[in-house]
């Protein structure tokens, strides 16, 4: 975290927050211009979080998720959320890569 406030000139709230040595930060950019995270080495890995919809017709979500199958990108969390009269669901994901690399425009198109 440490690291993450220096490099984005963000505040540290609180520090030594963890309770194991396993715990993950997730830090959240919002912006209305494109922005990317830069890698620190290439061997930070980069995740992405989305928001997407679709209707509520047969296999929606099995054609959405093909693309990141087929172009080998592992989805870590997908949570679904109803929208209105169950006219539509909304989904929240994560994906191991970063949105800017062309593999993920492949994937979502």
């Amino acid at each position: 975290p440490a690291l993450a406030a220096t490099l984005y000139g963000l505040d540290i709230i609180e520090e030594n927050v963890e309770d194991t040595d396993s715990n993950v930060t997730r830090f959240v950019v919002l912006t209305k211009s494109k922005q990317w995270a830069e890698r620190t080495s290439p061997d930070v890995k980069m995740m992405t979080t989305f928001i997407f919809r679709v209707r509520n017709v047969p296999a929606a979500l099995y054609k959405a998720m093909g693309g990141f199958a087929t172009n080998g990108i592992n989805m870590t969390k997908l949570e679904s959320y109803q929208l209105g009269a169950f006219t539509a669901t909304l989904f929240y994901a994560d994906i191991e890569r970063q949105l800017d690399q062309r593999i993920v425009g492949v994937a979502l198109d």
